[in-house]
């Protein structure tokens, strides 16, 4: 375009600032576009804009100082910037933005298991956050669809150890069937591409972090080869890369299914470490409920011998009486003390067990859960010239 565009407010998607034109990640921008709308749009223009700042075509000055804004100016998505030397330009990532993301809102969200507890309200979840109807699989109709395609289901796990934790069906279905509903059954346009999320647990796991179609035991991989090999090019499939909950907002939090098994495995070889602390805590957990119910009732107790030691006139049955309160103050420091003892120990274990788990953060090992931990598939190809600049 050659002119500096003012994009201002909420339609700014992403700003930075660099002191030299090196320094401009197309990458970190490219993100925020796939973040922002899903990865179905070229991002050469980004790469434009990086030859434009280095002047790698040598129509202008090597910029210096720079800052870029991304974001909507008449509908389309551009990158525009400007330096200190009076270096400026503005470059169409995508044309009609504002349509692509309107198709974009046109999801299907389907429930693949009516009836399961978990399924039905992670559904409607999801269905408020995409605002639109929850449909089920036999029912649903995928022949116009433009947005996102949501499926979601249980997903079966097989694999116990770091690296081979896998989906092995979803909503009881295996990958081939999964395909041949979406390419027979409720057939997507050929031209269809946007993406189809199978949501449920661990349906991207795989040693390869849930990007790598080579990955045999891949679910989403498989489905993604599959329908490639129905002629569709355009779309995506993705996947959760372990155990999923749905959020009220529509997002995923994820825990990463090899990262929970490593944690377990390391955890296990731990077991020397901890399984001395964890006896003692289950020991001091049952003494303290006990020395507890001990203690509760003393106090009970208590009141009413003071009162009656208060009430009782005859020497002989108030030194009795006092000899009973003695008794159950005594017994009553006793549950407290060892009470106090078993917390320590718990303490403790607790202590020795966060110190493993520090110890295995700090080597990239966790059981957390992540926002949108999903693993993505595709495109084969991007749309047309119509998609570029």
């Amino acid at each position: 375009m050659g002119k500096f565009a003012a994009i201002k407010g909420p339609d700014v998607i992403h700003s930075d600032k660099f002191a030299k034109p090196e320094d401009f990640n197309v990458g970190a921008f490219a993100k925020k576009i796939a973040n922002h709308a899903g990865a179905m749009i070229k991002v050469s223009g980004l790469q434009q804009m990086h030859d434009i700042m280095n002047n790698k075509k040598g129509k202008g000055k090597k910029w210096d100082r720079c800052e870029l804004w991304m974001g909507l100016c008449n509908g389309d998505l551009v990158i525009t910037g400007k330096a200190k030397n009076g270096e400026q330009d503005t470059v169409v990532i995508k044309k009609d933005f504002e349509g692509f993301m309107a198709d974009r809102d046109d999801a299907r969200v389907i429930n693949a298991d009516p009836g399961d507890r978990t399924i039905d309200s992670s559904s409607a979840t999801m269905g408020r956050a995409k605002n639109v109807d929850v449909d089920q699989l036999k029912t649903a109709d995928l022949s116009t669809v433009k947005g996102d395609v949501i499926i979601l289901a249980h997903g079966g796990s097989r694999g116990s150890s770091p690296g081979k934790v896998y989906c092995n069906n979803f909503g009881n279905k295996s990958a081939a069937e999964i395909v041949r509903y979406l390419v027979k059954t409720k057939p997507l346009p050929k031209e269809y591409r946007g993406t189809v999320y199978l949501d449920g647990c661990f349906t991207a796991a795989g040693p390869s972090g849930g990007t790598t179609a080579g990955d045999l035991n891949n679910f989403a991989g498989k489905v993604y080869k599959g329908l490639t090999q129905c002629g569709y090019q355009y779309l995506q499939v993705k996947g959760n890369l372990g155990e999923a909950k749905t959020l009220f907002g529509g997002d995923e939090n994820v825990v990463d299914a090899q990262a929970a098994e490593a944690m377990k495995k390391e955890l296990s070889d731990a077991a020397g470490i901890l399984n001395t602390a964890r006896q003692k805590f289950d020991l001091a957990m049952s003494i303290s409920e006990e020395k507890r119910k001990i203690y509760n009732e003393l106090r009970r107790l208590r009141p009413g011998l003071v009162d009656k030691i208060a009430e009782t006139t005859d020497p002989a049955a108030k030194a009795k009486l006092e000899a009973q309160l003695t008794a159950v103050d005594t017994k009553s420091e006793e549950a407290r003390l060892a009470m106090s003892k078993a917390t320590a120990v718990t303490n403790e274990m607790f202590e020795k067990k966060n110190a493993v788990v520090k110890h295995l953060e700090s080597k990239g090992v966790s059981d957390k859960r992540i926002k949108n931990l999903v693993g993505t598939f595709g495109p084969e190809k991007l749309p047309g010239s119509q998609d570029a600049a």
